[in-house]
């Protein structure tokens, strides 16, 4: 069972943002929209940090700490946290998203081929349980030309494709 303090940081980290930031959508001002963006980029950031810190918690006032945070990134204004710290992340962001981009995309890239091999090696496999499916695919004399466009998708070479599609 969770305990009060998490109960309480769950409600006023995520909760009540997001009452609040649906609420900003509503609105036709733009700016209460990149505030309440601002704030979820540090979360989300915080949040990440947490996994290895919770270790901690045996530290005084570590939750504390914790939750005084939280309440200073929800702070309304230039001297929100969520303003500063994203004030401070931008910078290094404008400098390395491009190559955050490519291993992005590299990593999609890759568990999408994943995905694919594994879902047709297993149609392959077991090919008894869907007759329905692989009599359907040899009537259709076009499907082999479709499929490997959808691989093309995700930039997988002609070698990928004859490795999932045979």
């Amino acid at each position: 069972m969770a305990s009060f303090t998490q109960v309480l940081k769950t409600f006023m980290l995520f909760l009540i943002p997001a009452y609040l930031t649906m609420a900003a959508v509503s609105t036709p001002s733009q700016e209460d929209d990149q505030s309440w963006l601002r704030y979820w980029v540090v979360i989300s950031l915080f949040s990440l940090m947490e996994l290895p810190l919770d270790n901690l918690d045996f530290l005084p006032g570590y939750n504390i700490t914790k939750l005084v945070f939280g309440m200073w990134c929800l702070l309304p204004g230039p001297l929100s946290g969520s303003n500063v710290i994203f004030q401070m992340i931008h910078p290094l962001f404008e400098k390395c998203h491009y190559q955050i981009n490519s291993h992005m995309q590299d990593i999609y890239s890759n568990m999408a081929y994943r995905i694919f091999s594994y879902i047709f090696q297993n149609f392959k496999i077991g090919g008894e349980s869907f007759p329905n499916i692989f009599q359907f695919i040899e009537k259709a004399s076009s499907m082999k030309d479709y499929l490997p466009n959808i691989s093309n998708l995700f930039g997988q070479s002609n070698e990928a494709k004859t490795d999932i599609f045979g």
